[in-house]
């Protein structure tokens, strides 16, 4: 298995690139929750983008 330093990232930085990645899903409008692991009904939208 390859850790983050191994494809040149820096380790610190993996929960802000895990926000990256939800961020980009909720912005292209794809499901980014797991059902068979969360429980939940049906796959959703994470979070939302509210303008000013």
């Amino acid at each position: 298995m390859l850790t983050h330093t191994d494809v040149g990232m820096n380790g610190d930085a993996k929960e802000a690139l895990a926000f990256c990645v939800l961020a980009n899903e909720t912005l292209l409008g794809n499901p980014a929750n797991l059902p068979s692991v969360t429980g939940a009904t049906r796959p959703v939208t994470l979070g939302s983008v509210t303008l000013p």
